[in-house]
Formats: structure tokens, sequence, C-alpha cells
């Protein structure tokens, strides 16, 4: 799902931007990160282009492992 949004994004100009749901389960996971690194590079794409979207569960419930995740795609 990453990896099309972003082929689609890298059609579009550049100044429009894509989001990109991610459930909690997801957003804890170090494969969520190389996905969406390896979809940026593969597209061409600056991280910019992308917004990841997650639900206040996921924030409420684990703070420490959302914030490593964020820290991460910095």
């Amino acid at each position: 799902m990453i990896n099309e949004a972003c082929r689609q994004a890298a059609r579009w100009p550049t100044n429009l931007y894509v989001s990109i749901n991610v459930s909690p389960v997801q957003l804890c996971s170090v494969d969520m990160l190389r996905q969406i690194t390896f979809a940026l590079t593969e597209h061409q794409l600056t991280p910019q282009r992308i917004e990841v979207e997650i639900t206040e569960t996921a924030v409420v419930e684990n703070c420490e492992q959302v914030a490593i995740a964020f820290r991460a795609l910095l």
C-alpha cells in the first residue's frame, strides 16, 4: 500500500502530497520505516511528499513506540 501510494504521488505535481494511513501495529513495526524509505527512493519522492496518518489511539496507547517511529522517519 505504501509503495502504491508513492507510485501514484510520483505522477502528481511536486506541490501535492499523499496521505498514508497506518495502523498502530504498522507504526510500531521496524518494517514500516523500511517500506517508506524504499518507496520514497524507488519513486524519487522527498519525505515532504507524504503524510503519515495515525489514529489517536496509537499515540495514547504506545507513546514511546510512536516517538521512536517518528524520530526514525525524520
